[in-house]
């Protein structure tokens, strides 16, 4: 294998192996859990729980400062989501960044969403009018992001980056897709007139434009399609992708250039580098956590750069959920960038949120409000919505140890928050550093 490839096997196996320890250390420390809290929760907490106004943005700054203060110590900041469609989640994320942006010196958001359209969604919107926000949201992010509240977050950075002298990025930090990753490297390399990158990356097209069909048709009940076919196109992909990376040197791109190509090939890497790893090497897979958490780092390119992160909760957390089967981006963040990660969870109760029937995500999808099933008083969301207070938040660094092992829900894009969504891996304030409660929500307001 190439340098490149031994140094991420050696970086995600060095982040995994650390998760391991952390995920067994944490199973072994969870405290007992408890019967029952009393029926107002919040009471436990005196003054450490604060109520939230959430129709007013000057009341919920002044609230929500506090916890601000703490965010604005650290380089990396991850804001949560208990649901994949909850409008109010969407809302306070919004104002939340938006008080960093301004007042907190914050220059990236990175959503989960695919690098390469987040990149293209980036530049885009530079250039474009009010008015054809929708239209690039449709064309660069997935389902569960094309709302109004994200519409809103967009004509925000908008304007503020047509004033401000630190413009914000907007990123993306997964790996879904690999066309638009394999046309901008195309495109990059094509005027330099190199035979053999021409071969190389017309062939990494053509790859990516099958790779994405297949994904795309996954969700299709009648799709069918031979691992053999799906296999060779994986290491197809990752092989020419490492070709790529190895000869970009050698073409003398512009530093801007050559760094903006080697991290679209890199992202293609990364999206093939667990299922390739196991087909080459019969090695466990990479993990899509750890290789997100590679990713949003990298848009910390000088010292000054903050970054925001909005995706589920269970990716930002600081570990995984499901016996660490699930999420955990926060914690690789942490041990990549010790000291410097904040992360708030969101959750509710009940009401209602938007899912799609789909089995994989895609920009396609079709979203609609489903209702939350009614949480029991044994979830911890069951225990919160007994609160007087409709909508407060917590820090988890004082909330009691004996009152945080409850079980909770894990709700994602589709429409289930039954009991099969529910873990009780690790208590929950030892996933998140403050956590906001929100009783009762509503669908996020989708974008046709």
């Amino acid at each position: 294998m190439k340098t490149l490839l031994i140094s991420l096997l050696s970086l995600l196996t060095t982040l995994a192996t650390a998760q391991s320890i952390q995920l067994a250390s944490l199973a072994k420390s969870a405290p007992a859990p408890i019967e029952n809290l009393q029926p107002t929760a919040v009471t436990v907490l005196g003054e450490q729980a604060v109520t939230l106004d959430l129709e007013n943005f000057d009341h919920f700054r002044q609230q929500i400062m506090p916890l601000i203060e703490k965010m604005a110590t650290k380089q990396i900041v991850g804001l949560g989501e208990g649901t994949h469609g909850t409008s109010e989640f969407y809302k306070i994320r919004y104002w939340i960044t938006k008080i960093l942006v301004e007042e907190k010196g914050f220059n990236n958001v990175v959503f989960e969403n695919d690098y390469a359209d987040s990149y293209k969604l980036n530049q885009a919107i530079k250039k474009a009018s009010a008015t054809a926000v929708d239209t690039l949201m449709k064309q660069y992010l997935i389902a569960i992001w094309r709302n109004q509240e994200v519409k809103e977050l967009l004509s925000w950075m908008q304007t503020h980056n047509r004033k401000s002298k630190k413009p914000v990025t907007f990123g993306g930090m997964d790996h879904m897709f690999m066309t638009n990753d394999a046309k901008i490297v195309r495109e990059l390399t094509v005027p330099y007139r190199n035979a053999e990158m021409d071969v190389l990356t017309n062939s990494l097209v053509k790859l990516a434009v099958t790779r994405d069909s297949i994904w795309y048709s996954a969700n299709r009940k009648d799709f069918s399609l031979a691992d053999s076919i799906s296999n060779r196109n994986i290491v197809q992909g990752y092989e020419t992708a490492e070709e790529i990376h190895s000869l970009l040197p050698h073409l003398r791109l512009p530093a801007d250039q050559h760094e903006l190509a080697t991290m679209m090939t890199k992202n293609i890497m990364l999206q093939l580098l667990g299922p390739f790893k196991y087909l080459t090497q019969k090695l466990s897979t990479g993990n899509r956590d750890s290789c997100m958490a590679v990713t949003a780092t990298t848009f910390l390119r000088q010292p000054t750069d903050k970054l925001i992160i909005w995706a589920h909760d269970f990716h930002v957390a600081h570990t995984a959920i499901y016996g660490g089967a699930v999420g955990g981006t926060g914690g690789y963040i942490e041990q990549m960038r010790p000291g410097q990660y904040f992360v708030l969870g969101t959750g509710t109760a009940t009401g209602t949120y938007a899912a799609t029937d789909d089995h994989f995500i895609t920009h396609a999808s079709q979203m609609k409000s489903v209702p939350l099933d009614v949480p029991a008083d044994t979830l911890w969301e069951g225990q919160l919505a007994k609160a007087e207070s409709p909508a407060f938040y917590m820090d988890l660094a004082k909330w009691p140890d004996r009152t945080t092992n409850f079980t909770y829900r894990a709700v994602g894009y589709n429409p289930k928050s039954d009991k099969s969504t529910r873990d009780k891996s690790h208590p929950v304030s030892k996933l998140f550093d403050a956590y906001l409660f929100i009783r009762d929500t509503k669908a996020a307001r989708f974008i046709k």
